[in-house]
């Protein structure tokens, strides 16, 4: 039986699953966050580019056999993604400065370890599929360059 994975980055769009769902819901609340020094780079797909690939996969079967990574654009931060939502939302963020050792103890202590690795560690990907350049990054402000956080 021949089978194709995709693994999947952060997936993120209007309607996005998840985390990316999770965050944008924080974002739109502009509720303070503890993500001020959240510098972790994070892989990102759009929903687009996802929709294309699989769509592309299922009209060609052989196409994507095998363990597959997919992502599209420049890593972002967790803090930089919060901030571009919050400016597309017209707001400014509410990011506060928490050192991420006293978020992971918080997190560690309650057994949310693995909710510290999603929101603060990195998870880079090298695409090993060419993804349709749909760029993720345009979807946080219409196209315009990202801000700087």
């Amino acid at each position: 039986m021949k089978v194709s994975v995709l693994r999947l980055p952060l997936v993120c769009g209007t309607g996005a699953p998840g985390n990316f769902g999770l965050i944008d819901k924080w974002a739109k609340r502009n509720v303070p966050l503890p993500f001020g020094f959240a510098d972790n780079r994070r892989s990102l797909i759009s929903v687009d580019a996802l929709v294309s690939v699989l769509v592309d996969a299922c009209e060609d079967l052989q196409l994507h056999l095998g363990l597959n990574l997919l992502t599209e654009t420049m890593p972002l931060s967790t803090k930089q993604i919060i901030a571009q939502l919050s400016y597309r939302y017209g707001m400014h963020p509410n990011l506060l400065p928490i050192p991420k050792i006293v978020m992971k103890l918080l997190l560690t202590a309650i057994g949310k370890k693995r909710m510290y690795e999603q929101l603060f560690d990195d998870l880079l990907f090298i695409s090993s599929i060419k993804v349709p350049h749909c760029d993720a990054s345009s979807f946080f402000d219409a196209g315009n360059r990202l801000r700087q956080v």
